[in-house]
């Protein structure tokens, strides 16, 4: 993550944020329609055998894609070649620029882009095409996290989530006895060990965004602990007399709704089964 951050949500990457949710995270089922096919682009040693694309996957998919735009944080101009808090070169969302990144960017955007004068930092990506290397990214990560997890879709949602932060972002790959821990279902152990490294030492001594980030995973691995499950939503919380309504305005998407009622995107998916995300009409109510 860059040490020059800014809130993901400002207004130049508002709508690319729409964009991905709305392109991806909420159609997921169309740009998914090939997950080992895309883990294996430019990067054969990362391909995963995976069933074709089932709702879990897709509910999960976007799930991840959501909470990542969330929580990455960004520097004034992802476009460009940027360091990461490592000092590593990084471009997008927290893309390392690579021996192998040329191969991707080839695979990806063919002749549109001059991979050198990216890296030299002369030319830069469009936010299409930053946008396009995430969905490239996270559906790798979800594979390889699938790959390290085998039962990866059977485990709550919000410890898929978790597994999957934490493989996009490198710290949970690279911590085996974590992996085993969880494959284990030894949740209270696996949360210890995951912040039992240098990397959170040093975010923590540092104050940066990394601890804060792993001890929210570390919680949730907590929270599940001695066998405990997601617990479902209960009924009553979505009856008349706790629902409200929101009625659609011009313009409104479901992420500028969520960021209105400050929730989420998901949340209001869950609440609004029957509401289709690319035909939101002015007038129509929405429950939230």
């Amino acid at each position: 993550m860059p040490t020059n951050n800014i809130d993901y949500n400002t207004h130049m990457f508002e709508e690319s944020l729409h964009s991905v949710l709305a392109g991806l995270g909420l159609m997921a089922a169309t740009s998914m329609a090939d997950p080992a096919a895309a883990t294996s682009m430019a990067d054969p040693a990362a391909a995963t055998s995976m069933a074709d694309p089932a709702p879990a996957y897709d509910k999960i998919y976007n799930q991840a894609a959501s909470h990542i735009m969330k929580n990455e944080s960004l520097p004034r101009d992802p476009c460009r070649i940027y360091q990461d808090n490592k000092g590593n070169p990084t471009i997008g969302r927290g893309h390392l620029v690579t021996n192998n990144t040329r191969n991707i960017f080839n695979t990806l955007f063919g002749d549109k882009i001059n991979f050198d004068s990216i890296r030299s930092g002369e030319d830069k990506l469009s936010l299409e095409q930053i946008n396009k290397l995430f969905e490239y990214d996270l559906k790798r990560k979800i594979a390889l996290a699938q790959r390290l997890v085998p039962d990866l879709f059977s485990l709550p949602d919000e410890i898929q989530i978790a597994i999957i932060d934490g493989v996009y972002r490198g710290d949970l790959s690279g911590s085996p006895k974590t992996l085993k821990l969880i494959n284990a279902r030894n949740f209270k152990e696996a949360a210890r060990e995951y912040l039992d490294n240098k990397e959170y030492r040093e975010a923590k001594k540092e104050k940066t965004g990394v601890a804060k980030r792993m001890e929210a995973n570390a919680r949730i691995y907590s929270k599940y602990a001695d066998g405990k499950q997601s617990t479902p939503s209960v009924p009553a919380q979505s009856t008349t007399n706790t629902t409200k309504q929101y009625i659609i305005k011009p313009d409104d998407t479901l992420w500028k709704i969520s960021r209105k009622l400050n929730t989420t995107v998901e949340d209001l998916q869950k609440k609004n089964p029957r509401v289709d995300p690319y035909k939101l009409q002015i007038g129509q109510k929405v429950n939230y």
